[in-house]
Formats: C-alpha cells, structure tokens, sequence
C-alpha cells in the first residue's frame, strides 16, 4: 500500500495540488436580475500517476459566496456540502444544485462573480495532516436586451387600416350632411 509523502501547494496561493480537486459551475451563464441560477461543486481526487504524491483527504467542508450588487462574492459564505472523508480514485461528489438569484447588479456593473472554496486535511500516513483551501470563481453575465427594445417586422396596412376606415366614415357622414342641406 502506497501512502502519499509529497504535497505541492501555492497554485493559488494555498491550494493542494495534490489531485483533490473542486470545479465550480452557474447555469445558464446569462441571466436576467432576480431570475435563478442553479450553481455546482464537483469535488474530485484522482490519483496521481507520478510517484508519492497521492493522498486521502478528510473533513471537506465547501463553502459558498454568492454575487452581490457590486459584481463580487459575498464576505461571509455558506457551507453547502461536507465530505467526511474522499480516498484517492474514490467516486466524484457533486453538491448541488446550489440556486441563488442573479442579483440587482449595480449601474455599470455585467457580471456577478460568486465564489466556492473547498478547506479540508490531506492524510499522509505518519506524517502531519495538512490542511488544504481551494478557491473558484465563476462569473455570470447579465443579459443585455438591445437599446430600444425588441425589432420585429410590422405590418404598416394593419397599422393605417383602422384609421382610413375612421376617415372613411367622417367623409361619408360629411357628404350626407352636405347633400341635406342643398336639399333644403
């Protein structure tokens, strides 16, 4: 039985590459203020095929940010999974969905960034646990509708139809009047 005695970390600052892995998901990618987005954490642990750097992983905790008015993840988040324990090579979990609004976004401001991070120990055998943080991001757009609305094709005769039988009625009306008045 191999036990895993190598961690690399700084990639970001902090995070394991030591194959615990979380990817982070919003769909759809563009929405409209106030209308869901359904967000996923896939959290993974593959084993590595280089030599001495494989390890189980214990109390996984992933914590969500979600976009505030300003385009950018809230500073206080919320746990939205727990993972006891994820051996290497061992099933990929995924939490969620995850739904959040799409936010107000402030003038200016087309995405709304949220944030999931995934804290957690690395086991390595006789060696100290070391704990672990991955950060994701995942931004989503708002959608835009053109400058002055909707185009679509018009049909200009059903448009004017209405008021040329108007105008038709008034003359109508106006000859009738005039007829009886040179017959009296």
């Amino acid at each position: 039985m191999a036990i895993g005695t190598l961690v690399v970390a700084e990639s970001p600052p902090g995070a394991n590459t030591n194959n615990v892995d979380m990817s982070l998901t919003g769909i759809p990618i563009v929405q409209e203020p106030g209308e869901d987005v359904d967000y996923y954490m896939t959290v993974s642990n593959m084993v590595s095929t280089l030599p001495d750097i494989s390890a189980d992983a214990q109390n996984l905790t992933v914590t969500f940010y979600p976009s505030q008015a300003d385009g950018t993840p809230s500073a206080s988040g919320t746990v939205v999974g727990t993972i006891s324990y994820l051996a290497g090579n061992d099933t990929i979990i995924v939490i969620g969905p995850v739904t959040y609004p799409m936010p107000t976004l402030d003038p200016g401001v087309t995405q709304a960034v949220s944030r999931a991070v995934l804290n957690g120990t690395i086991l390595l055998g006789a060696d100290p646990y070391l704990p672990f943080n991955i950060s994701k991001q995942v931004a989503i757009n708002l959608r835009f509708e053109p400058v002055g609305g909707t185009a679509f094709p018009v049909n200009k005769l059903g448009l004017v139809a209405p008021w040329a039988v108007l105008l038709g009625c008034a003359g109508v009306v106006t000859l009738l009047m005039l007829r009886k008045r040179r017959q009296a």
